[in-house]
């Protein structure tokens, strides 16, 4: 498969097995063999009970004290947006916050995400956001809040996200940064190297590349604390502590996830 970035269909094996990395333009993604995997297969109930989470719906507490932080940047950057569109709603708890400031629309490959976050009578749709034609209803805010990773065509979401928004709207992403201190030292051990779910893995210069060359320009780039739940930190909290001790939300900085938001170049609509 061609490279995302360069278009080069020339590879090399990356710390492992699990990896390659495009020998012209560097980006690392997971080997040839993850991609015939099924999205339906791999965001079950398991997957957020269990699998890559210890308990998603435990983490809503840090998730929120994330989400604060974000949309008081979004708040900034876009005083006047009036529409907000989330890529990757995973049980809806962003859009249920930027609701308050935003009309709000999720998209959400998983059939069991996308149906706890209705259960909240949020409007998340259920499917690929590739195959929605959004383009009459134009968004001001895209955001793609730990999903970039996930994605099988990165660059193509961005074009169509690059087409959905409103003359100078914003495009959001957090993500892990592989060109960060610690994956370069711990190399094959670094957390977010779990392929299949995880596909890709930008360093920041790469995701800026990719940025700038489907239409957007960066215009802020932070290293930000991020929240994290007692129990996730601890890896499990004793049975007979309460709940709300193993919810509490703890700051990290780990140096390696990032946020990068840009706007849109193009002044008019196509």
């Amino acid at each position: 498969m061609k490279c995302i970035v360069c278009g080069s269909d020339k590879t090399r094996d990356y710390w492992d097995h699990r990896l390659v990395q495009c020998t012209e333009c560097f980006l690392v993604r997971a080997a040839d063999s993850y991609f015939s995997c099924q999205p339906s297969g791999l965001y079950t109930e398991t997957y957020y009970q269990g699998a890559e989470y210890a308990d998603y719906m435990g983490e809503r507490k840090a998730l929120a004290r994330n989400f604060q932080q974000r949309i008081a940047i979004l708040r900034r950057l876009a005083p006047e947006a009036r529409k907000l569109v989330e890529i990757g709603s995973g049980y809806g708890f962003f859009l249920e916050m930027a609701g308050r400031y935003w009309g709000v629309k999720g998209f959400e490959i998983s059939e069991y995400a996308a149906q706890q976050a209705q259960r909240m009578s949020l409007p998340c749709i259920q499917g690929d956001y590739l195959l929605e034609d959004i383009a009459a209803e134009k968004s001001d805010i895209v955001c793609l809040w730990d999903a970039i990773e996930h994605l099988r065509t990165p660059r193509l979401v961005l074009e169509k996200v690059e087409a959905d928004l409103r003359p100078r709207g914003v495009v959001a992403i957090s993500t892990g940064d592989i060109g960060a201190l610690l994956p370069r030292l711990q190399k094959a051990r670094w957390r977010l190297i779990h392929p299949p779910t995880h596909l890709w893995y930008f360093s920041l210069t790469l995701l800026l590349r990719l940025l700038r060359e489907v239409g957007f320009e960066p215009v802020k780039i932070s290293y930000p604390f991020h929240y994290r739940s007692l129990r996730w930190l601890a890896g499990r909290v004793s049975r007979c502590a309460p709940r709300w001790i193993g919810d509490l939300p703890i700051p990290l900085q780990t140096g390696d996830i990032v946020e990068v938001y840009a706007r849109k170049r193009r002044g008019t609509s196509d």
